[in-house]
C-alpha cells in the first residue's frame, strides 16, 4: 500500500481520492499493526547502547523522503567504565508492506458521504458487518457479527424514521431492544 497525498494505492488501484478535501470513489479504511518497532542492542569495548526504530506511515510531504529518520529521544548514562546509550528514532514511509497492514472497511464515498454497499473487516479479515448507505446513513436493515459469527446487533428499519436496534448475548439471546432513529445510533455504522 503507498499513501500518496491525496489518495492510496494498493496493487495500482486508487483508492481514497479527495479532491478539495472531497471526499469521492472507492475507499478503504485499514489499520496499521502497531508492531512495527526494531530493537538492536550493541556492544563496544567502553560503551553499547539500545536504538529503538519504529516506523510512522504517512503521505510524505515536499521535504521528505522514504527512510528518513528523526530522533525522538536520545539519552546516554555514563558509568566508572562504560558508557550505556539509548536512542529512540523514528521513520517515516509511504509504503506499507501487507504483512503491516488490514483492511477494516471497503465502500464508496460520494460528495463526502458514504453510499453503496460497505464491508467492514475485523482484524482477521473475517467480516463484521455489511451495510448499504445512502447520503452517508445507513438505508437498509443490517447486522453486526462477532468474530466467531455469532450475531451481536441487528438494526432492523421500521420505516424511513424509526429503527429497531437489537443486542444479542454470546449465546444468541436477545438482551436489549432500543427504538430510535438511525442517526442516534452511529456507533452502530
Amino acid at each position: 500500500m503507498y499513501l500518496e497525498r491525496n489518495y492510496v494505492r494498493i496493487n495500482n488501484v486508487i483508492y481514497n481520492k479527495t479532491t478539495n478535501g472531497i471526499k469521492n470513489g472507492d475507499w478503504i479504511k485499514y489499520g496499521v499493526n502497531s508492531d512495527n518497532g526494531l530493537l538492536i542492542h550493541w556492544d563496544g569495548d567502553i560503551n553499547c547502547g539500545d536504538e529503538y526504530i519504529y516506523k510512522e506511515y504517512k503521505a510524505l510531504n515536499a521535504n521528505e523522503h522514504r527512510g528518513q529518520f528523526t530522533i525522538i529521544k536520545s539519552d546516554s548514562i555514563v558509568r566508572e567504565d562504560y558508557t550505556f546509550f539509548q536512542t529512540i528514532l523514528k521513520e517515516i514511509d509511504n509504503r506499507i508492506p501487507p504483512e503491516a497492514y488490514n483492511i477494516t472497511a471497503k465502500g464508496k464515498y460520494l460528495n463526502d458521504k458514504k453510499t453503496g454497499i460497505w464491508t467492514f473487516y475485523y482484524e482477521s479479515g473475517k467480516i463484521k458487518k455489511i451495510i448499504a448507505f445512502k447520503d452517508g446513513i445507513p438505508f437498509y436493515s443490517f447486522k453486526i457479527l462477532r468474530e466467531d459469527g455469532k450475531l451481536l446487533v441487528s438494526a432492523e428499519k421500521i420505516n424511513n424514521s424509526k429503527w429497531k436496534i437489537s443486542k444479542y448475548s454470546n449465546i444468541g439471546k436477545v438482551i436489549k431492544i432500543e427504538y430510535g432513529r438511525i442517526e442516534d445510533y452511529k456507533i452502530l455504522y
